[in-house]
């Protein structure tokens, strides 16, 4: 039975900077995987000949500040992208034309910036309601509501307000992208992790945690491992979560090879999102709504993502939506029904890419499970306006948990990467309290000894 200071269960994000700290530290680390690779969700998989990103795709500046400071220097660079609803385009970063495009929701703009640093509303559609009367505009603001996988009135603007929180210091003001893509970025960070001594066990499963009284022991199907502490990136148990959470959507994914000769823009992501409800409709007409309660809308938004994967006659596309809740596995007419509508946005967005489609693959939230051992979901509830995520540690068992079911708030890569460093730092913390615990009790028992002498 081999023995280490800290056990890690899941080589995400979460559980390599975890990983990282607690080595570079001097513990000793293990880190189990159940898949046959590392990365979680942000890594590459192959279909049908063709490589595809398995969710993530671009980055908080967080990640490449830790990367620097555990001594990797990975290049990566700065997304570019379109946002494109009532026919009309909006770039990013700006560009002169798109601020023209904004002069005419100024007021629109001015009132949403009150109200937000007034802190009156607690939910994204009550935000919108209060602050724009133009419809354009509307459907604009309303792209959170697109990414954080929640009708616009269960999305809590404190979710929002994470990614930019100064505290948090995730860095979504300057996303990143890593050059070569994620699977070399996840390869570069496992050789580095491997060069400052952390072991890797692939297509290890955890089977059950053992707590004896002076370590625990973690059985797993390829053998007994035993450390004093385990993290672990396994969801938390329902019952650790307050009673105030809604369901989480999870991602249906369409995967296309589009043929190299056909002259795609340079940019790495865009997003379609349909119109949003006008002033005359009420809030709940908007096309998550019917999502959210199982229905099929007539239209509905998606978030493409370009690839930076290099192949000799075609380049590979994700595209992110949503099934109606509940329907992991769409029958053939609802798989229809969800496509058709973005196939003929593509071509509206990019005009002749139909034809220069060379493979698309529908991969439903059951088979993205069934192929890759993940849930394509950004976390496994979504949190509301007063509800808090559960702590790292359960003090019961003595188990440290990371990932985005656990603290800090924000349902996101950045907020996986600091659970995995906030536990990190606190078994460090721990480490050196019990350190001195056991100098001071050493101390005394010297002291006692001498006088007895």
């Amino acid at each position: 039975m081999e023995d280490y200071d800290a056990i890690v269960v899941g080589s995400g994000f979460a559980g390599l900077f975890a990983a990282s700290r607690l080595q570079r530290k001097g513990l000793s680390t293990l880190l189990i995987e159940k898949s046959s690779g590392p990365g979680g969700l942000c890594g590459n998989f192959e279909l049908k000949g063709y490589e595809f990103h398995r969710a993530c795709f671009e980055y908080p500046e967080l990640l490449q500040r830790e990367l620097r400071q555990s001594g990797l220097d990975y290049p990566f660079f700065e997304p570019k992208g379109f946002v494109f609803l009532h026919g009309k385009r909006i770039n990013f970063p700006f560009k002169a034309m798109d601020i023209v495009k904004l002069a005419p929701y100024c007021f629109d703009i001015l009132r949403l910036l009150k109200n937000i640093k007034s802190k009156k509303f607690e939910y994204l559609s009550e935000l919108v309601e209060a602050s724009v009367k133009n419809d354009f505009f509307k459907s604009l603001v309303y792209l959170f509501s697109l990414g954080e996988s929640a009708p616009p009135e269960k999305v809590a603007l404190k979710s929002i307000a994470a990614l930019f929180d100064k505290e948090l210091n995730y860095g979504y003001q300057k996303p990143i992208v890593p050059v070569g893509g994620n699977k070399k970025l996840i390869d570069a960070m496992v050789d580095h992790l491997q060069s400052l001594g952390v072991v890797f066990l692939f297509n290890t499963e955890k089977e059950q945690i053992i707590n004896h009284h002076s370590h625990k022991e973690v059985i797993t199907n390829q053998g007994s491992y035993t450390a004093r502490y385990v993290v672990t990136s396994e969801d938390i148990t329902v019952d650790k979560y307050p009673q105030e959470y809604g369901p989480a959507l999870a991602n249906s994914v369409i995967l296309l090879a589009i043929d190299k000769q056909f002259e795609f823009p340079d940019i790495t992501e865009a997003l379609y999102l349909p119109r949003a409800p006008t002033s005359a409709d009420s809030s709940d007409a908007f096309w998550m709504n019917d999502i959210y309660q199982g229905k099929m809308p007539d239209d509905h938004g998606f978030i493409l993502s370009k690839t930076d994967l290099t192949a000799d006659d075609h380049i590979t596309v994700n595209i992110y939506c949503h099934a109606p809740l509940g329907v992991d596995q769409p029958d053939a007419k609802q798989t229809m029904q969800l496509c058709e509508p973005i196939y003929r946005q593509l071509e509206q967005m990019f005009p002749g890419i139909s034809d220069a489609i060379i493979f698309k693959h529908f991969l439903s939230v059951a088979e993205y499970e069934q192929r890759l051992h993940f849930r394509p979901q950004h976390a496994p509830f979504h949190m509301l306006a007063n509800s808090e995520k559960p702590a790292n540690h359960d003090a019961e068992t003595d188990i440290y948990y990371i990932g985005k079911s656990v603290y800090p708030q924000g349902e996101n890569s950045g907020a996986s990467m600091l659970s995995g460093i906030t536990v990190a730092e606190a078994i460090i913390s721990r480490e050196a309290n019990e350190a001195k615990a056991t100098t001071k009790t050493t101390g005394k028992a010297m002291t006692a000894t001498e006088e007895m002498a």
